[in-house]
């Protein structure tokens, strides 16, 4: 009996337009629970439900789950995070908050790249080999490192601090780990540690620049 390959979706049988839906209801859905859990949770939890960590962790999954790989898995990645910032939006709106045009297309336009980005990560992850996992570990470590270090030093946020403090160990020392777990050679690894800051600081500029 034929095997499914690493382009196979789960359950098998799956189109490309089925599960391109369900990345982005399942994104939806995503975007409309951290728009509930903002009033739910205490404020130095806050970030799990209003920061874009959690949104590239959970697309990631969902393209992990999802099992495609190639420009399929950056599509998927894309239409999850679209799909986090219409249903975070969209609840929010529903549940009487005031929605800015402005957050709303920059983080459009950062779910373009960033869910590209994270899709292709996750297919890295869960099918590439040990190059590939040390690039997919580096997307959501130094994501992990440069917001914490923002939320620690750039907020001014005292309550939020310890968060971030946690953020930016997770993202680091985590990082470092599983990149020396995941990667075979010296190069290998020295690459994917060298491109943790260069991602964390590239978005601790951007959210500078949006604050």
């Amino acid at each position: 009996m034929s095997q499914p390959g690493p382009d196979a979706a789960v359950p098998s049988g799956f189109g490309d337009a089925t599960v391109m839906v369900i990345a982005a209801v399942a994104g939806l859905a995503v975007g409309a629970a951290t728009s509930g859990l903002q009033t739910i949770l205490p404020a130095e939890a806050g970030p799990l439900a209003n920061s874009g960590a959690p949104w590239t962790l959970a697309a990631m999954i969902i393209v992990i789950a999802i099992r495609r790989t190639g420009w399929r898995a950056g599509a998927l990645g894309t239409l999850a995070m679209l799909g986090e910032v219409a249903g975070y939006y969209a609840t929010s709106a529903l549940r009487g908050f005031a929605v800015g045009t402005f957050y709303v297309i920059f983080w459009t336009v950062a779910a373009l790249v960033a869910g590209a980005a994270s899709g292709v990560a996750a297919a890295w992850l869960r099918d590439g080999g040990p190059s590939a996992r040390v690039a997919g570990i580096v997307l959501p470590a130094g994501i992990l490192a440069g917001e914490g270090f923002y939320l620690w030093h750039g907020v001014g946020v005292a309550e939020l601090e310890p968060y971030g403090i946690i953020s930016l160990a997770t993202g680091a020392a985590g990082g470092i780990i599983a990149i020396a777990l995941a990667g075979r050679t010296i190069t290998q690894r020295l690459a994917g540690i060298a491109g943790i800051p260069v991602v964390a600081v590239a978005l601790y500029s951007a959210y500078m620049v949006l604050s």
